[in-house]
């Protein structure tokens, strides 16, 4: 998406907010109405001019959408245009995730030329630094792009061809880094990084996503045993986190049990200590529940991918605890991850970002509507923190996102095991910046050496 379309704005590395498309905004003093200045030097690449009518009829059309981050929008109440480049947002409450939001997929901005296109998925058009060569690309497999000539920002885009090649197992990227087809990646595993460094490739280490455990039916919708906290918790004691780590990440990472970044104002570190290892203690809390036989937990499998290890290890420490795991073949991860945010399974694998905003990771896992709480999921509590969140000072908003954190470790909304540390390689001409909120790097932070 960065290689064809433009935010409204961008994240640095450190996740700080700068202009982008948008070159100045600011909020009105009860922060219900955000006012975007937007550059007036833009055009899409089929020759529209980027307006302010183009960016509101982006927002609603993403906000009122299929995407699973709509909900980042979803105290979007209207976006108007009032003037030519002049956008106002109106929140039906304020929203100190806003922000962040408009640099990544919901400040996407399309051509409005090509909104309802037949050709739109496979002729992307927007006013990024590349445009897709259809006739070159290989849906699935090989995406080639080619340098936008009428690009507003040319000093940012380092290339003037890009190839994106689709690899969905570590051996054929470790082959396409021997054989010098690739001169960076993401890597999926950590078992094959000296590998790679004999290579001649730099690797790039950051944690910043959590592997874990969703436990999504809080309510025992489906499952009736996942609706009491003590089921809930049986299954955190049950997983042993050390082992995990070093099965499926060689030991490379930090043990969990919270979902927020340690950079967080919400991170408390004595919390990794609530759910030691302990299939005892799991089978006592599972019989106070009700279940001293345990129950049956259908859950959803990857196919196809390096989850195996994970899956395997998941099913026989949940079995020593009572609990026998039943396993849902899905054919890829693009379906595994629809089958969790539309409420198919009570409980799945995933690994997602530990992010340092507390309000990202409300609108995500925590929030009705939110894509990773399928059954919306709510507690007046809950939603008493989540109105500080948004609306209290900065000093009230971080002691209501501490407290929230705190409850939904106690409450076993999750099973987080541990962050692992993932890693980009590049190769001896390239030179990479990570970035603190995103796994891959940004496509603009990816750079050839001079």
């Amino acid at each position: 998406m960065q290689a064809v379309y433009d935010t409204l704005l961008h994240e640095a590395p450190d996740g700080s907010i700068e202009p982008w498309l948008a070159s100045e905004w600011a909020y009105s003093d009860d922060r219900r109405t955000l006012t975007l200045t937007l550059r007036s030097d833009v055009v899409f690449s089929d020759g529209t001019r980027f307006t302010a009518d183009a960016a509101a009829q982006n927002l609603l059309r993403f906000r009122d959408g299929s995407s699973p981050k709509r909900a980042r929008l979803a105290n979007v109440a209207d976006v108007k245009a009032t003037g030519d480049h002049t956008v106002q947002i109106t929140l039906s409450r304020p929203d100190p995730g806003l922000l962040p939001s408009l640099a990544q997929n919901p400040g996407l901005q399309e051509s409005p030329a090509q909104f309802d296109a037949p050709d739109a998925e496979a002729v992307p058009v927007g006013s990024g630094p590349y445009i897709l060569d259809s006739m070159a690309t290989v849906p699935g497999s090989r995406y080639v792009y080619h340098a936008n000539p009428g690009y507003w920002a040319p000093e940012t885009r380092h290339y003037s061809k890009l190839i994106i090649n689709v690899y969905d197992q570590e051996p054929t990227i470790v082959n396409a880094i021997s054989t010098g087809e690739i001169n960076g990646a993401q890597l999926p595993g950590s078992g094959s990084i000296r590998q790679i460094e004999a290579a001649g490739f730099t690797l790039y280490p950051q944690e910043i996503s959590f592997n874990g455990l969703l436990i999504l039916d809080r309510d025992g919708v489906i499952n009736k045993a996942l609706g009491d906290v003590r089921v809930r918790q049986a299954i955190n004691h049950a997983i042993d986190r050390k082992a995990m780590l070093e099965a499926a990440a060689n030991g490379l990472g930090t043990m969990t049990t919270q979902v927020l970044a340690p950079s967080s104002p919400a991170y408390d570190a004595t919390l990794d200590g609530r759910y030691p290892y302990d299939p005892v203690k799991a089978r006592q809390l599972l019989a106070a529940a009700g279940y001293p036989h345990g129950f049956k937990l259908t859950m959803p499998a990857i196919a196809g991918t390096g989850n195996l290890p994970l899956a395997t290890l998941t099913a026989a420490f949940l079995g020593d605890a009572g609990i026998k795991v039943v396993y849902d073949q899905q054919a890829d991860l693009a379906s595994y991850v629809g089958a969790l945010t539309q409420g198919k399974f009570g409980v799945g694998w995933m690994q997602l970002q530990t992010s340092p905003s507390a309000a990202f990771v409300v609108a995500d896992r925590i929030a009705k509507g939110g894509p990773f709480n399928p059954f919306d999921t709510d507690r007046p509590q809950v939603t008493a923190w989540l109105d500080r969140i948004h609306a209290g000072t900065v000093e009230e908003s971080n002691e209501a996102a501490k407290a929230l954190n705190a409850y939904i470790v106690e409450q076993a909304w999750f099973d987080p095991w541990y962050r692992n540390k993932t890693f980009f390689a590049a190769d001896a001409n390239t030179v990479v910046t990570q970035q603190d909120t995103n796994t891959y790097p940004y496509l603009w932070n990816i750079k050839p050496k001079r």
